[in-house]
């Protein structure tokens, strides 16, 4: 039996884009659509409890993200966010991989979120292995077996930032592959927005949501919220 009363702030969701729950007392209850349950439940349940983790690991440094700038030194404070900025891609990253396992790949939280952010697992992957990028060894530069040739050019890097708008802080990734440069574009609080909507889905799913949850975590919000709200 899992214990709901095991840190319920840590667990509570934001599920403003969720369809409506069914309510059972004060436990609200959601099975979102197309969801495989083949896992046991139970690992469900901690798979649930680490990806809610990840999303409140994603948010809070992307929180700490925003508040940093220096009008004396708008080139460290950029340095700064960009440096951030890895830090949140890899725990949305973390974030999307629990719920694949604990609502299936195929699920509609899932499926949504990819279409919300198509680059970030290419990018991230990109990020986890910087070191084969940089020197033509990466898996997307490697064929049959050859590294890619440089020419003294640069693997991989951030080729620009910028902040503010609705995505906040975002950076534009550049990389040589073996089919030529390829860009890619991640808003980080819009990345970060897309995993709170999708960790709430995998909470509620196994039945970790509760108004409880709701009220005390600091990066949750109503199930009744709209996104953005």
């Amino acid at each position: 039996m899992v214990d709901s009363r095991r840190n319920d702030a840590r667990f509570s969701v934001w599920a403003g884009s969720l369809p409506p729950v069914v309510g059972r007392g004060d436990t609200l209850t959601l099975v979102p659509e197309n969801v495989d349950t083949s896992v046991d439940h139970q690992a469900r349940v901690e798979i649930a409890r680490w990806t809610h983790t990840w999303m409140c690991a994603a948010a809070r440094t992307h929180e700490f993200l925003e508040s940093i700038w220096d009008e004396e030194s708008p080139a460290s404070s950029i340095g700064a966010r960009d440096a951030l900025s890895l830090v949140v891609i890899d725990a949305v990253r973390n974030t999307y991989r629990g719920a694949a396992v604990a609502l299936g790949p195929n699920s509609d939280p899932v499926r949504a979120f990819e279409e919300r952010q198509p680059d970030l697992k290419v990018v991230r992957d990109r990020f986890e292995h910087f070191e084969d990028y940089l020197r033509g060894a990466g898996r997307a530069q490697m064929r049959r077996g050859e590294v890619l040739v440089l020419d003294h050019l640069v693997g991989l890097e951030i080729r620009s930032s910028s902040g503010g708008g609705p995505g906040g802080h975002s950076i534009e990734v550049a990389v040589r592959e073996r089919d030529g440069e390829k860009t890619y574009f991640i808003e980080i609080g819009a990345a970060v927005d897309a995993a709170r909507v999708l960790a709430p889905a995998v909470l509620v799913a196994v039945g970790l949501y509760d108004d409880r949850h709701a009220d005390r975590c600091a990066f949750c919000r109503r199930l009744d919220s709209s996104p953005g709200a």
